[in-house]
């Protein structure tokens, strides 16, 4: 009886990372972090904060990159029948996720250490990408704790 519970429990969380993963939420972040990075191009050719600007477009291209690997991560680790689930893909993708939100740590650690003044025409677009890196944070964050949950169900039902 155990087992079937187990079994049920693990289906279901299974189903709702799955429709979780591919939840469009995410991808409009993605979207945003693209449209972003093109906002913030044609302010390159009349600027002073050229290295500043230059930074923040690579950080969204490399953001959106991040986002789009995970999301191809998650749709292999769909593949997978919930009864060959093992240990190694959570891990990957649990890795992944940390390196994700260690990456927008930094990007939000440079915002903090510009020491310059910067334009007027910089700074709403530093405010929106600072709000884009802590609300990818908090979906990192979920998506952690989901694999931690399917993690311990792994390890109850061997």
């Amino acid at each position: 009886m155990k087992k079937i519970i187990s079994t049920v429990l693990l289906l279901f969380i299974f189903s709702s990372l799955s429709a979780y993963a591919m939840d469009a939420k995410i991808i409009e972040l993605r979207n945003k972090f693209f449209e972003e990075s093109k906002q913030i191009k044609p302010l390159l050719g009349n600027s002073k904060d050229v290295v500043l600007l230059t930074g923040m477009v690579d950080a969204c291209l490399l953001t959106v990159s991040q986002i789009d690997a995970y999301t191809y991560m998650m749709g292999i680790f769909n593949t997978i029948k919930d009864t060959q689930v093992d240990e190694g893909a959570l891990k990957y993708l649990t890795e992944w996720l940390i390196l994700m939100r260690a990456t927008n740590n930094l990007n939000l650690k440079s915002f903090d250490a510009v020491a310059q003044p910067v334009e007027s025409s910089t700074k709403p677009h530093m405010a929106i990408l600072r709000d884009y890196f802590v609300n990818l944070n908090k979906k990192i964050d979920n998506e952690l704790s989901r694999f931690v949950r399917i993690r311990t169900l792994l390890k109850t039902n061997p």
